[in-house]
């Protein structure tokens, strides 16, 4: 079996390391200091960002690091700042749209701050995105720490001198982003960068990342549902609960999001030879991970009271939430091999599969939610997207599976047949 080489396999850990434990201690210096009914509103706008994360990272993003992995390194200056302009046109409106849904939905006074942290986190995206097509994980820890570390680290210093509030919260995290772009701007040598014709970028854009778009609209729905629904049917302080265990869970995020990012490219480079070999090359790297979510999950399940005092000490009941994040744990495990094989198709141009999954698991939960938050309440939520999740595995390996027994088929059905009662010997 080929490993991924250390440093590269090390250097994606590590930076989505970085972007994992900073919103982690983000999440907890919220849920500290913020009165639950108010953390519970936090919990719907992540519902809010990750709409404008999935439309930039699958129209923009996800199709600016497979093109550009394929690259020269002028070329690649040249993507990346088509997809800043992309960036700016379309997230501008989005972030409109979603900042006046801040505003109605969650309370008075977010306008501003919300599509402050929005637009500027995806700009700082499309940068951090160009490192990684290029292969550059190391260089964009600097960034991303600035940007995630820094957004923990400055919402502390607000709560040493201020009331906190989610209008700081906002504005911490939209600084941090717009100073961690301007560092990997540099970088990249951006400046001076002509960039591609932008209607003919966004058309080869759209033709790439319409499938990873629908797959990741069904994840939004599928994922940040359930708050919007714990919040209607049992009130913010369930959903503020919700996202408590959910940010334990969250420890396996790291490696799940960071060999996703890694793996279409890999496969998008070795896909020219051949379906196995695109999977050859993507093994390495969903192989690494796996022990690790194991491990974490194992953790989690083992001593979910312990993780939860830990991070949150009395600030809640923890035996309301120690079950959840038990069910939450098994979920990550089937998470992580949903995502990594939807990232290999994502690479081999098979997000139509992708889709199929997605489709499948969101009708699942559909079906499974209400009725089981209606009787087991914070629980039920949890045991419905586990069932999900475990639909979206089933559906992407069936899928990984058959195009390589298509593969298969085609090259023995391509081979010359011998004639009758010829040996094929000399």
């Amino acid at each position: 079996m080929r490993w991924p080489s250390p440093p590269l396999a090390t250097w994606t850990l590590i930076d989505q390391a970085v972007l994992s434990f900073g919103t982690f201690v983000l999440n907890i210096v919220l849920a500290r200091h913020l009165p639950i009914s108010h953390y519970g509103g936090y919990a719907m706008f992540v519902g809010i960002i990750s709409i404008m994360q999935v439309v930039c990272g699958t129209l923009l993003y996800y199709p600016l690091s497979v093109r550009g992995s394929l690259l020269a390194e002028a070329e690649l200056r040249r993507l990346i700042v088509t997809g800043l302009g992309l960036t700016a046109i379309l997230g501008v409106p989005l972030a409109v749209f979603l900042a006046i849904l801040t505003e109605l939905a969650i309370a008075p006074g977010l306008f501003l701050p919300a599509f402050s942290v929005l637009l500027a986190s995806q700009l700082q995206e499309a940068v951090r995105r160009g490192l990684l097509a290029g292969f550059r994980h190391r260089e964009a820890v600097l960034g991303d720490a600035i940007s995630y570390l820094g957004q923990g680290a400055l919402v502390i210093l607000v709560v040493r001198q201020f009331d906190l509030d989610l209008a700081s919260a906002f504005y911490a995290m939209a600084a941090t982003s717009l100073a961690a772009a301007g560092v990997q701007w540099i970088q990249l040598a951006l400046t001076g960068a002509a960039p591609f014709p932008l209607v003919e970028t966004f058309r080869d854009f759209w033709t790439l990342g319409i499938w990873s778009l629908s797959s990741n609209v069904l994840n939004i729905v599928r994922g940040h549902s359930i708050p919007w629904l714990l919040s209607f049917v049992c009130g913010q302080a369930t959903a503020g609960l919700f996202l408590a265990a959910v940010n334990i869970a969250n420890m396996t995020n790291p490696v799940q999001t960071g060999i996703s990012n890694i793996i279409p490219q890999a496969a998008a480079r070795a896909s020219a030879r051949s379906e196995s070999e695109a999977l050859r090359a993507a093994w390495p790297y969903m192989a690494t991970g796996f022990p690790i979510i194991a491990g974490l999950a194992l953790a989690m399940i083992a001593a979910p009271e312990m993780l939860l005092t830990f991070a949150y000490q009395d600030t809640f009941e923890i035996a309301a939430i120690a079950g959840p994040l038990q069910v939450l744990a098994i979920a990550a495990t089937f998470s992580y091999v949903a995502s990594a094989g939807c990232a290999y198709l994502h690479g081999v141009n098979g997000g139509r599969e992708g889709l199929i999954a997605d489709t499948a698991s969101s009708a699942c939960l559909l079906i499974a939610i209400y009725p089981a938050v209606h009787f087991l309440g914070m629980t039920g939520a949890c045991i419905a997207a586990l069932i999900a999740t475990i639909v979206r595995a089933g559906f992407i390996l069936l899928a990984i599976a058959s195009r390589l027994a298509r593969e298969r088929m085609s090259r023995s059905t391509s081979q010359p047949r011998l004639a009758e009662g010829d040996t094929g010997l000399l």
